[in-house]
């Protein structure tokens, strides 16, 4: 039995008031596989069709309380038995009474008396239509809620022989959405036509025209611009076939993409332009670079590529914060723009970095006056809420075609002079030159070998030992890395201490140190052969750390050295980059017991007032103002006003690099707390060291050993 077909659950509800009616009824049908309910007039039948749901009815229409019509009329009323087909069976054959039961919802009509044979094929004729309705009736329902909630409007267009373009039908969502009426879309194609934007109508028409030749699929994307919505993007994807006079006819969507293509559009923004200023990103750069080099090369001219970092960026966001750094990129952005002529580009390379390139350059001079204006475009402050913040820029330039004929040559050699720049103190900026990039290959190949030795042990500890001025006695040693290299043996540290610092190897690096200094100063004081701290250098990076201070007192804590037995050696440069953070960590491991040193003191500008209030309590006099003093007695002035100043700040004085007895005697004269210098010891092995602090005193005599 197919699907149209009724089955043994079909259940039919009779209704009649005549007993021996229902019961041949249901006698008949009950045989034909039927289930069948019964009731005595329309009343009844209401209920019975609320308890039971029955798929048909067979209904009398003479009856008492309800007759058939009035039965009839109350089920159409119903939602949910609107399409239920109701057979009326009858003794009034007028033509008056069949139009009353058409006209009151009756699906067909059979006469009385019945004929019984024929009765369960026209049962079943009707329940299999009333299915294939049914069927027909949701399909429709879930086309038409396809079509009104499709982003777009469904469509059947043609395209007679002659070329005129035709719908015979188009969705109301063309109205609801665009504001075009579909019915005069399908009157007169040119209403729709008139509403596309008109440099895509010729694109809207070849892809139609193509389409019918090859009768291969219509996909196109076009722009409809009208009164109600605006300018809005469609994509139309149809599928043709050809009548038999020779029209093609397609049917098809549009779809509206009008989102798709703002996504697009922001996507092919990003991919050429930093969202943060607006600029182009290194990616356009790079692009207008390669165009720019053909037409330098066949103009003879120049072109100049400056990598240009915001150097102090990092200790403003580390200070203010992320936010407080994006409002300096997008000032910095809008200050450098005016700085460069017309045609020159500027792009955001990221963080604090820019680029620049400069076009039409005949002399390695005509650098200079941009370089000018572009550092002139940071000497003012930059307002950030209530405070002004300066910011100091440097910069690396390559020129083409010197430094190199490709783009990434280019940025590559600019970026290697901004590096070299940025290691000069004081330097604004730095020409690319060739020797860089040996140098640059050398600084990598020993970064490499430094971060194995780091991971090796390769790293060894050297002690120098401070000496008191009057009784030479030691009360103080410093500890300093040294690296004994397998192959070339031991490494000078101005070979790898500043690439260290650069390339951030520097934290490893100096718990490394600060471990080793902690174990071995636990273990001499232990013995009791040393009751004074080790002094240990803290780098820049070290500083800047959030969690500077939970690594000293774990590694104080792992060594068991007294805290007390610890000196963290700090520069004056390294204290002012964020001194809010750093007097925070200061403070902090100072009230457990750590004590602080200010190495090469004076040769920065010093900021005295933020200097006094921190828990210092060594200030170390430079090596250049000591080797100097006995020569110039300008520098002899100044050391001897630093000794005094530090003294007067409450603090105590050594001086660094101290190597003739001449040097000496004029730093007891000042007054100076204690000697470190090879006056008295070079950095020793901590096996040699020993034999030092054995002996407790070293004159200065033991430095002619």
């Amino acid at each position: 039995m197919s699907s149209g077909e009724a089955t043994d659950k079909s259940v039919i509800l009779i209704v009649d008031d005549d007993t021996t009616m229902r019961f041949l009824m249901r006698e008949t049908l009950e045989q034909d596989g039927f289930t069948v309910v019964e009731s005595g007039d329309g009343v009844e039948a209401l209920q019975a069709y609320e308890e039971t749901r029955p798929e048909m009815l067979i209904s009398d229409v003479v009856m008492p309380r309800m007759d058939g019509f009035e039965l009839c009329r109350a089920l159409r009323k119903r939602g949910d038995a609107n399409y239920v087909p109701v057979l009326m069976a009858t003794g009034l054959d007028d033509l008056e009474s069949i139009e009353k039961a058409y006209e009151a919802g009756a699906t067909d009509f059979i006469v009385k008396p019945i004929n019984w044979l024929i009765l369960c094929h026209r049962v079943r004729y009707m329940l299999r239509a009333s299915r294939t309705f049914n069927e027909l009736r949701e399909t429709e329902e879930r086309l038409r809620s396809i079509a009104e909630n499709l982003p777009g409007a469904i469509y059947r267009q043609a395209l007679s022989a002659d070329g005129t373009m035709s719908f015979s039908y188009v969705s109301p969502a063309m109205q609801t959405l665009y504001g075009i009426d579909p019915a005069v879309m399908v009157r007169d194609a040119r209403q729709f036509v008139d509403c596309v934007v008109a440099e895509d109508r010729l694109v809207l028409d070849d892809a139609m025209r193509r389409s019918a030749r090859d009768l291969a699929p219509m996909e196109s994307e076009f722009r409809l611009d009208t009164p109600i919505a605006g300018v809005r993007w469609l994509k139309s994807i149809a599928r043709p076939h050809r009548l038999d006079h020779g029209e093609v006819q397609w049917d098809g969507v549009a779809l509206d993409i009008t989102e798709l293509k703002k996504l697009e559009a922001h996507r092919d923004y990003l991919a050429y332009y930093d969202p943060l200023t607006g600029m182009p990103n290194q990616h356009l750069f790079e692009d207008r670079l390669s165009q720019a080099l053909p037409q330098a090369e066949r103009l003879s001219s120049k072109i100049a590529v400056i990598y240009l970092e915001i150097e102090s960026l990092e200790n403003i966001r580390d200070s203010a914060g992320l936010a407080a750094a994006d409002v300096i990129i997008r000032e910095a952005a809008l200050r450098l723009q005016p700085a460069l002529r017309p045609g020159d580009t500027v792009a955001h390379a990221g963080g604090g970095r820019f680029i620049v390139m400069l076009g039409g350059i005949k002399r390695s001079t005509d650098v200079a006056a941009p370089i000018r204006r572009l550092s002139e475009a940071f000497e003012k402050p930059f307002e950030l809420e209530s405070s002004e913040l300066f910011a100091k820029i440097v910069m690396g330039i390559s020129l083409f075609p010197d430094d190199g004929n490709l783009p990434e040559a280019l940025l590559r050699n600019a970026s290697t002079a901004l590096t070299r720049a940025k290691a000069t103190l004081g330097q604004g900026y730095e020409f690319y030159s060739r020797h860089m990039t040996d140098s640059a290959v050398k600084r990598l190949s020993t970064e490499g070998e430094l971060r194995r030795a780091i991971e090796r042990s390769e790293l060894e500890v050297f002690y120098q030992p401070q000496v008191n001025t009057v009784s030479f006695k030691i009360i103080g040693m410093e500890a300093l890395v040294r690296w004994r290299h397998p192959v070339r043996g031991l490494v000078s540290p101005g070979e790898f201490i500043a690439i260290a610092e650069q390339s951030g190897l520097i934290v490893p690096l100096g718990e490394y140190v600060l471990r080793k200094a902690c174990v071995q100063t636990e273990a001499w004081q232990r013995r009791g052969i040393c009751d004074f701290p080790v002094s240990v250098n803290v780098s820049g990076w070290q500083l800047m750390r959030e969690d500077l201070g939970d690594r000293v007192l774990s590694i104080l804590e792992e060594t068991r050295l007294p805290h007390a037995g610890l000196k963290l050696e700090l520069t004056e440069s390294t204290i002012l980059r964020n001194v809010d953070l750093i007097t925070r960590t200061m403070n902090r491991l100072a009230s457990t017991g750590v004590t602080f040193a200010v190495d090469d003191f004076g040769i920065e500008h010093s900021a005295l007032s933020h200097l006094s209030r921190l828990p210092i309590e060594t200030l170390k006099v430079d090596h250049s103002f000591v080797s100097r003093m006995t020569r110039d007695p300008a520098h002899g002035a100044l050391v001897q006003a630093i000794i005094s100043m530090t003294h007067a700040m409450d603090k105590k004085a050594i001086a660094e690099g101290v190597e003739s007895n001449e040097e000496l005697t004029y730093l007891r004269a000042y007054r100076c707390n204690a000697i470190q210098g090879f006056l008295f010891s070079k950095p020793l092995p901590a096996a040699e060291f020993e034999t030092l602090l054995e002996a407790e005193v070293l004159p200065p005599r033991q430095a002619a050993e």
